[in-house]
């Protein structure tokens, strides 16, 4: 495959959690973050192939023996391919562009959007005010990482956030284009119902739970219970010596692991041994024969476990300003837009 798909956005896929927990660790401790979230219902799937190209992903088929040969010529580009995502991400990163330039219009300058009422309904969000009767700017960030779509925004009234909803979810429709039929449009509606656009102080975002109110993180229970899971199952196999880890499993939950420490940073120290593993790549990985690497297993499941009783502050846990790209280029590295007395520099985001 010749690679033509555009790289820049590509290349934010690793920075998008970054930029959120920097922008919690750039916020006042009295100032309180509603969040909330949409995803692109079949992704790739929104994408269609150039005429002519859709032979390139063409299959024949199974069938049972002496059946006729079906051949599928999709027209869309297709799960598996290695310049799907760069092509999906360019697509998405613009859908957050146009975005961001309809958060910059004047409040109820756009119509109401047909999703508007899933931004409805918390009660942290029935607690503010229909409108500020002082005017004061609030603050957003936009983010979007593959086909999940975030917005953090510090409101002082409820149109505000209605705003950035209605302007977010327009900005996704004028690349992804909107369907009568709602359980069909690339905005997912069952995610909607499942409350994800509903702005709030708490949500889940990129497999980390944020607190808007106390500015900690922790990751996604589901997620840390798999892991301690995984970990236990290997410390009582390595107390028998019965059995070993194939590498490629010990590999995929380090990197697991090694994720969940970006709420952790204090379990970081516990992965050196595991990184000499995971350079050496022996075939299966024996603990009851490494009591270094067996001990930093063990600490890292009971960091884990001990995890959710203590939350991390994002102040304390973010990352360096110079490793956060501000979505617009905030001076002092600020990614949040509308922040006073910040001056504006040149946007780093990447238009397709």
């Amino acid at each position: 495959t010749v690679k033509t798909a555009p790289k820049g956005a590509i290349d934010q896929l690793g920075h998008s959690l970054s930029r959120v927990i920097h922008a919690f660790a750039e916020t006042e401790d009295d100032a309180r973050i509603f969040m909330a979230k949409w995803d692109i219902k079949d992704g790739f799937w929104r994408m269609d192939a150039e005429e002519g190209a859709e032979w390139n992903f063409s299959y024949v088929l199974p069938q049972s023996p002496g059946s006729p040969c079906l051949l599928v010529v999709p027209t869309s580009l297709q799960m598996g391919w290695v310049e799907s995502p760069p092509f999906f991400c360019a697509a998405s990163e613009t859908a957050r562009d146009v975005a961001q330039d309809y958060c910059e219009t004047k409040i109820g300058s756009l119509p109401p959007h047909k999703f508007t009422h899933y931004v409805l309904g918390d009660a942290a969000y029935e607690e503010l005010p229909e409108t500020d009767p002082m005017g004061r700017a609030f603050r957003y960030l936009l983010e979007v990482y593959v086909d999940d779509f975030v917005s953090l925004v510090i409101p002082t009234s409820r149109e505000q956030l209605r705003h950035v909803s209605t302007s977010t979810m327009t900005g996704i429709h004028d690349v992804f284009p909107a369907d009568e039929n709602d359980a069909n449009d690339p905005i997912s509606e069952k995610k909607l119902k499942q409350l994800d656009g509903a702005y709030a102080p708490r949500k889940t975002i990129l497999g980390f739970d944020f607190d808007g109110v106390a500015k900690t993180m922790w990751l996604e229970d589901a997620k840390r219970a798999h892991l301690l899971t995984v970990l236990h199952s290997w410390l009582r196999s390595s107390r028998t010596g019965t059995s070993g880890i194939p590498f490629k499993k010990f590999e995929s939950i380090i990197a697991k692991i090694r994720h969940a420490f970006t709420a952790i940073p204090a379990g970081r120290g516990l992965l050196t041994p595991c990184n000499k593993m995971l350079q050496m790549k022996p075939p299966v990985v024996y603990l009851h024969r490494n009591a270094v690497l067996q001990a930093a297993i063990a600490g890292c499941r009971t960091i884990l476990r001990e995890s959710s009783d203590s939350p991390t502050r994002c102040r304390g846990g973010s990352p360096r300003a110079s490793q956060c790209r501000s979505v617009i280029g905030w001076a002092l590295a600020s990614p949040w837009r509308g922040w006073p007395g910040r001056r504006v520099c040149i946007s780093t985001r990447i238009r397709v």
